[in-house]
């Protein structure tokens, strides 16, 4: 199903679209606005335009339409009904290819280097950095993010290790202990068996015979 927002020009704006530049005062309460909704600094929010209709004066007020889960949001500007579309972005510091990394390349210090990137969308919660002794899945180009599902893990556990399970909501922490049914690596899921329990429980791996169920 497609967002509001990937509708926005069969539906908003008219055929004779013109591209302009949009006022640095309203982009920037364009960043403003978006990073209170995605909670973040303003000064990580970056912007990619795409084309507006109308003309969009320098004091116009402006309403963001849309979640941005894809990074796009409609924006529409008053007085004057203009609109427009705007994909929004983080700016942050990852891991990426520091030289074409084929199948089966199981990383060394030198071929993960860190380097500024748009992630565009709202903010994802980080996973574990890629380090040496990981298997490439995916081959990569030189300067591709580095990170699962094309960078997996090497396995922490091993099909019919025993695991600790740990569930921890504030200052409640519940455990029990399950068997492993297949290899996993540190931050994937695995699935566990309990004695004397029909159903397997879904839990994600946090080192080497532990595991940590639910979010």
């Amino acid at each position: 199903m497609r967002s509001f927002a990937s509708t926005l020009p069969l539906v908003l704006l008219p055929a004779a679209l013109v591209a302009q530049a949009v006022p640095a005062p309203v982009e920037a309460r364009v960043v403003a606005a978006v990073a209170q909704a995605w909670r973040v600094e303003p000064e990580t929010v970056r912007l990619a335009w795409g084309r507006i209709a109308g003309q969009v004066a320098e004091d116009a007020e402006l309403r963001l339409v849309g979640r941005g889960t894809d990074g796009w949001f409609a924006v529409v500007f008053t007085p004057g009904g203009g609109a427009g579309r705007v994909r929004a972005g983080i700016a942050t510091r990852g891991p990426v290819a520091a030289r074409p990394l084929p199948v089966g390349t199981r990383l060394t210090d030198e071929d993960v280097k860190s380097e500024e990137r748009i992630e565009w969308g709202p903010p994802t919660p980080d996973g574990p950095w890629p380090a040496a002794g990981w298997l490439v899945r995916r081959a990569l180009a030189a300067g591709e993010p580095v990170g699962p599902p094309a960078v997996v893990a090497p396995p922490v556990v091993a099909a019919g290790d025993p695991v600790r399970l740990t569930w921890r909501q504030g200052s409640v922490a519940v455990s029990l202990d399950g068997v492993a049914l297949h290899a996993a690596g540190l931050g994937q899921p695995l699935r566990v068996r309990i004695e004397g329990r029909p159903s397997r429980l879904e839990a994600t791996v946090t080192g080497p015979g532990a595991a940590r169920l639910g979010t």
